[in-house]
């Protein structure tokens, strides 16, 4: 049987995970470590899940996160439970305390999203997670590609993903709000949109996608101005065939 020892073993060697995690369907124990550890990628066996999960939980819960000395035994204890179990908000919420008392880095957490993500590609807690530390950081350049490029991932790992989609929403009204109306960037999120629904013809999320750049076009209007010619030849052919001061008149 696992023992209290285990637990902080495999904890131990959570820091060195930087690209894949994965639970093993194992039934039985075996006399040896149920943790399978190749370059920065870790597995778990599954017969020690509930021992190791219970045991991040009450270690959680007992913990004062702001004491200097005990920050980075629950920086363990939740990155281990969230890879188990990334639905428990508490444990989001812990690690948003350690953040904002820079205790821990922000960048550690968008790496553990993306793991969670990995394995669980319509987990609402890590995806609001990630949009918790965007709004922490956005100075860094890059952000929005990254972020972009994260829900090309999720959508198409999990048909219909509509949290993924949602994410995407949210990612382009914050950049919106930064940099104000972007014509290149809808142009982008308009043909992606464009592309996906053209072979994924019954996910809604897709649509509903479309349906808010759309909207949010006909809302930026005078900010698009010159631009708005290249943006109506992206248009299907129907739309491309009006004048552009029907086009502009189509759209209010």
């Amino acid at each position: 049987h696992l023992t209290i020892f285990y637990p902080e073993r495999i904890l131990k060697r959570i820091c060195f995970i930087r690209e894949e995690f994965d639970i093993i369907p194992v039934t039985e124990s075996t006399n040896r470590s149920p943790v399978i550890h190749i370059s920065h990628n870790i597995a778990v066996e599954s017969w020690c899940v509930k021992t190791v999960f219970m045991y991040c939980y009450e270690s959680t819960l007992k913990i004062n996160p702001l004491w200097r000395r005990e920050h980075i035994r629950p920086d363990r204890y939740t990155r281990m439970a969230l890879l188990l179990n990334p639905n428990v908000a508490t444990f989001w919420n812990a690690r948003k305390t350690l953040i904002l008392h820079q205790y821990l880095e922000a960048q550690s957490d968008f790496l553990l999203t993306k793991l969670v993500l990995s394995q669980k590609p319509k987990c609402v807690e890590a995806l609001a997670h990630r949009r918790w530390l965007l709004r922490q950081r956005l100075g860094n350049q890059g952000w929005l590609e990254t972020e972009l490029k994260l829900c090309d991932q999720l959508s198409n790992r999990m048909k219909c993903n509509y949290h993924a989609w949602s994410h995407r929403q949210s990612v382009y009204n914050l950049a919106s709000s930064l940099y104000g109306f972007d014509p290149n960037l809808w142009i982008s999120e308009f043909q992606t949109s464009e592309e996906w629904t053209r072979y994924h013809v019954s996910d809604h999320s897709g649509w509903h996608y479309r349906k808010f750049l759309l909207s949010h076009l006909k809302s930026n209007l005078i900010e698009a101005g010159s631009d708005l010619e290249v943006i109506q030849t992206h248009f299907n052919h129907l739309v491309c065939q009006l004048s552009p001061s029907a086009f502009y008149a189509s759209l209010l």
